[in-house]
């Protein structure tokens, strides 16, 4: 197998199109074309192709020094992965520091990493892709083209890995993330960290937080107490189609009323991870819309 660059990702990449390409068992239908979706579960291809991830933005630059023990020509990169490995070793395993082996404990980790559950691999992931130094959006980008390729369930959404499978879904939820408006930055971050969280997600709270995203940004550049306030005066200062001014006061009205996500925090509701990522991936996409429109109009946003 050829082991491939960080830039397997990138659209100038000869590999970059490989996941599209047909072989000959394929065009014959001796194969099928994709193989079905990964959910709950990572194959051994997939397994392969995320180490490779690995090794390629990390691994492989562990040893940038002339050989000798005390490593003095280390790179400022080779500095930060060994850092990396050393939190892998004594933060993720809890193991001792005074224990850490020479190579950096790699085998032990390599060992792990093709034999854990798979919600243990993707919790190894998350911790390199939080702990690193520097290059972690190069990581989790090869990671998701990876993912995407192997027909996977799951997307790096910034430093979190979450089960959903659109392009398009994880592209409007990042682009909301780094909006430059910090409100609407901080209200996205932790609706994902709610969303994320596999042993206690909280959709609820998912769901307010995704909501306040779109408060938050109206109140930017509109002013208002709340998201209809917001509206009056918006309309006023940039063109909102009547049908797409309606469905953000359903919306709105979704998460206000006496039946609603605000209404009654104890209240027993029956709410689903489908429904918090719809919630999330759709006042993301409201999000970058409004933002969008205030560009077209020149109007400046408080950040």
């Amino acid at each position: 197998m050829v082991a491939l660059s960080a830039t397997a990702a990138s659209c100038n990449s000869p590999y970059s199109h490989s996941q599209l390409m047909s072989l000959f068992s394929q065009r014959q239908g001796l194969k099928p074309l994709q193989k079905p979706l990964q959910l709950r579960k990572v194959d051994l291809p997939l397994r392969n192709v995320l180490w490779s991830a690995l090794n390629d933005i990390y691994l492989r630059h562990i040893s940038e020094d002339d050989g000798s023990p005390v490593y003095p020509t280390l790179t400022v990169r080779a500095k930060n992965v060994r850092a990396l490995f050393v939190e892998i070793w004594c933060e993720y395993f809890k193991h001792p520091s005074d224990t850490v082996p020479r190579n950096l404990g790699i085998d032990e980790i390599r060992q792990y990493f093709f034999e854990c559950a798979w919600n243990e691999l993707f919790d190894l992931l998350e911790f390199v892709a939080k702990e690193s130094a520097q290059n972690s959006a190069e990581f989790t980008k090869l990671c998701n083209f990876r993912l995407e390729q192997e027909n996977s369930a799951y997307r790096f959404v910034g430093k979190e890995i979450l089960e959903i499978t659109s392009k398009a879904e994880v592209e409007e939820i990042q682009l909301a993330a780094s909006s430059g408006i910090h409100g609407v930055e901080k209200h996205i971050a932790t609706a994902l960290g709610l969303l994320a969280d596999r042993k206690n997600p909280d959709y609820r709270n998912c769901i307010k937080e995704a909501i306040s995203a779109v408060e938050t940004v109206c109140r930017s550049f509109a002013g208002g107490s709340t998201l209809s306030d917001a509206l009056k005066t918006l309309k006023r200062r940039v063109e909102i189609h009547p049908a797409f001014e309606r469905s953000l006061n359903a919306l709105y009205g979704y998460t206000s009323d006496q039946d609603g996500i605000r209404h009654s925090l104890l209240e027993e509701k029956n709410i689903s991870f489908s429904d918090a990522k719809f919630m999330l991936v759709t006042c993301s996409a409201f999000v970058n819309y409004l933002i969008g429109k205030a560009a077209e109009s020149g109007i400046k946003l408080k950040t």
